[in-house]
């Protein structure tokens, strides 16, 4: 699979999230959406519940909270006139998961305080999520790159239930 860069990513998810929500987009609250349902992916893996001790469900709900994750964070960066690679700091990957999570949430929550140096602050929280990432085998730009194909054809205009 082809990666898409992230700038490339980022007009075509501005294009998408214009035509679908014209002013009504709030990319912080999406990213912190799909944060937490990231963390309720791992939670129930760890519980083994609700399907998720299924390695094939665990990882496609997975792949699609983190995926979800790049969507909404392109759309920020655009709104936010970031211009930025996808991140590809490997320190990251030696911390556990839980403190992935945690320096996550503490990053996006910043960006949520003030928008001062919000390409560094993104940065940070999309290189926290690609160490979560690649703890499950694959990166924040494989998943985001395989999510977009499908949200892409989503339409929410048209069909305010399910986007299909």
């Amino acid at each position: 699979m082809d990666i898409i860069p992230f700038d490339q990513l980022a007009s075509e998810v501005s294009l998408w999230a214009s035509a679908n929500f014209g002013k009504r987009q709030h990319p912080w609250l999406g990213m912190m959406e799909e944060l937490g349902e990231l963390a309720h992916c791992s939670l129930k893996r760890i519980q083994g519940i609700r399907g998720f001790d299924d390695h094939d469900f665990y990882i496609k709900n997975y792949i699609d909270a983190v995926g979800d994750i790049g969507v909404y964070a392109s759309n920020y960066a655009v709104v936010h006139s970031i211009h930025m690679e996808w991140p590809e700091n490997r320190d990251y990957e030696l911390h556990t998961s839980d403190l992935c999570y945690a320096m996550a949430s503490y990053w996006l929550s910043t960006m949520m305080i003030t928008t001062d140096a919000a390409d560094k602050r993104l940065y940070h929280f999309l290189a926290y999520v690609d160490a979560l990432a690649r703890k499950e085998g694959t990166t924040l730009a494989a998943a985001t790159t395989k999510t977009w194909e499908q949200v892409k054809e989503r339409n929410w205009v048209k069909n305010k239930e399910a986007g299909i």
